[in-house]
């Protein structure tokens, strides 16, 4: 039976992007697949596509302030994704994956769980417990947690009303380029957060790793970024398909 699919000419099968939740997460997404890729010339890099709507309306308004639902425009997405054979499709913004459900459900590819990627990476840290900065929203819908009970890891709970107004504060001050500014409000919280002995701490929004991770901070081998471990398996993932179109000799 032939297919209707858009074929992209590449040994290797494309990734699927719905970005632009927020526009600086999805460039720091897409620098961390260049990364992953390890590449030596061009060639070596991995194909994507990227549907990117900055309109997209509000994630944690739409949850928690009755906004208008981002869901459409994902949909959107989803459905231009679905005219090509993709080898995985990523949504750079952790308050995204509140729709991850219906939007598979959409999808005739498969979509990467942000937070089910991160937490087996945890395995290989021999984690015992985590804290997870986040949106409201995502912390609300236990985004995190949901995953991270089946690997028997404890979560400290560090949800108050100060956190979450300085976890808020900063992001919207990255999505408005303001770097230094979100990171004199990150960087004392992460000094007393490490201070209680907490032993990892999940950067629960795409916008966090663009202030925290990079930078030489002492305590960046404590951070754990989920956006690079998306970067990563999606590379992983789009390079099995190039292993897979190996021919082996009879």
């Amino acid at each position: 039976m032939l297919s209707n699919k858009h074929i992209i000419t590449s040994k290797k099968k494309p990734i699927g992007i719905i970005g632009g939740m927020g526009p600086y997460a999805t460039l720091d997404f897409l620098n961390k697949i260049a990364i992953s890729a390890k590449a030596a010339h061009d060639q070596q890099h991995v194909p994507f596509l990227l549907y990117s709507n900055p309109e997209t309306p509000d994630r944690t308004s739409a949850l928690l302030h009755g906004g208008a639902s981002p869901l459409p425009l994902m949909v959107e997405g989803v459905t231009w994704l679905n005219s090509f054979e993709l080898a995985c499709v990523a949504i750079p913004c952790n308050t995204a994956h509140c729709w991850f459900k219906e939007l598979q459900l959409l999808s005739d590819n498969t979509i990467l769980h942000i937070a089910q990627v991160l937490c087996k990476s945890l395995i290989h840290k021999k984690c015992k417990s985590v804290a997870i900065l986040s949106t409201s929203a995502t912390s609300s819908q236990r985004i995190y947690e949901s995953h991270i009970n089946s690997y028997d890891i404890d979560i400290d709970n560090i949800c108050n009303i100060e956190v979450n107004d300085i976890v808020e504060t900063s992001i919207h001050l990255i999505k408005r380029g303001m770097i230094q500014e979100a990171q004199s409000l990150l960087l004392p919280l992460i000094d007393n957060l490490l201070s209680f002995g907490v032993e990892y701490i999940i950067l629960g929004c795409t916008e966090l790793p663009i202030a925290l991770c990079g930078f030489g901070f002492p305590f960046n081998e404590k951070l754990l970024d989920p956006t690079l471990a998306l970067a990563e398996e999606c590379v992983r993932i789009s390079c099995n398909t190039a292993m897979a179109n190996i021919v082996q000799p009879a």
